[in-house]
């Protein structure tokens, strides 16, 4: 069963981990009888916003009725919906062409039970429920392997030959299908396409190949089979009813025609249009984060290391996988994926700087020689761009040079959520919280589908303790730490959040936690320039947080050595 921990006293409660479950804000269960009434509100849980078009809602309960009829049926389900959660019924609310939820906190943390699925007691649906919900659980389940893979918790890798690691495997592009006559959908289609190829170029985890291109020779380089036997086709599929564009994803298996992935938006006609929207550019990282995941996990665990399997090991965040990952990523250089890997053990020396507490001179002298490599051979790779836009602000201090690095990712690739990450932090470096936390939404919704969003979420969670939204902040954390109990930035800003809402024996719980990693958190250590903590505003929320739980007297300015120590010891 899901967890329903750090939920805002204010909101009503809805878990999706498991079967559904709809609690109100003192934690009894709130009965949902009519089953279509669960799935819409599943449905708008898993929405960008928790906000759904009505023409979308029609298709996908009461796909198989007409119009007028689905439209009667939706408004029966929304009155049926209200009266079941009154007097909270201002949760659910729509206008003549939307419905959403407000004031619903939506948990889909699944804690410790690694058998649990997406809203297992679901009723039977129309077809175009059904898609929509085995794209979801599809999606809940890649999340939820990723997040415990054994590869991230793997003891120390074995050094390899350069020649002894393996490619990444290459899936084919498809011709998009267009089901209308608007040459605006056939524009719409080749951009997503185009858009997809590009950032699984940039991630350089896949190859791809193209069948779209009829005058390359895209076969140079590359083995024998990586073609002929290609473990996925991906395809865009775009059609046009009336004035809404309905654009979906799929991968399948080339030989068997087997869907193992997809996913479908609708929206607007004239927004379709722009790729670089948040609604194409959440499709577009989102099938890709998630393609890659299914099609890589396939190769087993006796195949040879990967660059995927490199950064995964590297986003574990344990000192021995951050160490071993280098490891990994060494046996890239001078290789075709050397500007990626080179950039990924730039961000390897920072993680180290911050999760390992390494000497910050030997951490900028590292990334930065990693990062002037990548750069000079590829100065177009928008991961190189984006992790040395985070070096600039995080190790070196420059924020306008990172702005300037993140902006160049950004420009190749619009819906990079680690550059959007990395915009988060710039600004949250400046003291700009209001955009930082703007940024850092942007990097958690087009990150939806990674097996990294928990970094996206830690980003978010910073933001919203400098904006004094300290329970949102300990509801964002505590998810985290269900993932990654010993990242520090998480812990440090937890601390905080709990001190600043005078629950003093958690705060001093978490402090006790942060020692155990951090011997420099709340000591004199902390005023010096190369302690890794760049946001003036988060030092000086600690410095007041210690002083709030009585960690220092009001004559400190930080907390003594003895003092530290003493607590250290309980």
């Amino acid at each position: 069963m899901g967890k329903m921990d750090g939920r805002n006293p204010n909101q009503l409660s809805l878990s999706l981990v498991g079967n559904f479950r709809l609690n109100n804000p003192d934690g009894a269960e709130l009965r949902i009888s009519e089953k279509k009434g669960r799935v819409l509100l599943a449905m708008l849980a898993t929405a960008r916003d928790h906000r759904r078009s009505r023409d979308w809602l029609k298709s996908r309960i009461w796909g198989r009725a007409l119009d007028e009829q689905a439209g009667n049926s939706l408004r029966q389900s929304l009155h049926a919906l209200r009266k079941a959660i009154h007097p909270w019924n201002d949760a659910v609310q729509a206008d003549y062409e939307h419905v959403w939820l407000e004031g619903v906190d939506v948990s889909m943390d699944p804690g410790d039970d690694v058998r649990v699925a997406f809203f297992e007691d679901a009723p039977a649906l129309d077809e175009g429920g059904e898609d929509w919900l085995r794209e979801e659980r599809q999606a809940f389940a890649a999340r939820l392997e990723d997040a415990r893979t054994t590869m991230v918790d793997a003891g120390p890798a074995t050094k390899i030959a350069p020649v002894n690691f393996e490619g990444p495997p290459c899936i084919l592009i498809g011709n998009p299908v267009v089901i209308s006559d608007d040459p605006l959908a056939n524009v719409v289609a080749e951009r997503i396409t185009s858009a997809m190829q590009t950032t699984f170029m940039q991630n350089g985890f896949v190859e791809t190949f193209d069948l779209r291109d009829l005058e390359s020779n895209q076969l140079t380089g590359r083995a024998a089979d990586a073609v002929s036997r290609p473990p996925v086709l991906v395809e865009v599929r775009i059609s046009v009813l009336g004035d809404e564009l309905q654009a979906t994803i799929l991968a399948r298996v080339p030989a068997t025609g087997k869907v193992v992935w997809t996913s479908s938006i609708g929206t607007d006609r004239a927004s379709a249009y722009a790729v670089n929207s948040e609604t194409m550019m959440q499709l577009v990282m989102g099938a890709v984060d998630s393609i890659e995941a299914v099609v890589l996990r396939q190769r087993g665990t006796a195949s040879k290391p990967t660059l995927y399997t490199a950064v995964h090991q590297l986003f574990g965040l344990s000192h021995s996988g951050i160490r071993d990952s280098a490891d990994i990523l060494q046996q890239f250089i001078g290789s075709d994926y050397s500007p990626n890997a080179e950039s990924w053990l730039a961000f390897s020396a920072m993680l180290r700087r911050n999760e390992i507490r390494e000497r910050q001179c030997d951490a900028v002298e590292e990334a930065g020689t990693h990062l002037a490599r990548a750069l000079e051979a590829d100065p177009s790779n928008a991961i190189s761009l984006a992790i040395a836009g985070h070096y600039e602000g995080f190790l070196r201090g420059d924020l306008e040079q990172g702005r300037r690095h993140i902006a160049d990712s950004l420009r190749l690739v619009p819906n990079l959520a680690f550059a959007w990450d990395a915009r988060a932090m710039n600004a949250i470096y400046s003291n700009d919280c209001e955009n930082g936390a703007q940024a850092a939404d942007m990097a958690r919704s087009l990150g939806r589908y990674s097996p990294y969003k928990y970094y996206y979420d830690t980003s978010a969670m910073i933001a919203a303790t400098l904006q004094q939204r300290y329970a949102d902040a300990i509801r964002i954390g505590q998810r985290v730490l269900s993932i990654r109990p010993s990242f520090l930035p998480v812990l440090r800003h937890l601390f905080i959040s709990h001190a600043m809402l005078d629950e003093h024996e958690k705060a001093q719980d978490y402090f006790r936690q942060i020692r155990k990693l951090d011997s420099s958190f709340g000591t004199t250590d902390m005023d010096a320039d190369d302690y890794a903590q760049r946001s003036a505003d988060s030092l000086a929320m600690i410095k007041a947080s210690l002083l709030k739980v009585g960690l220092i007297d009001k004559a400190s300015t930080a907390i003594g050595r003895d003092k530290a120590h003493g607590e250290d010891a309980k």
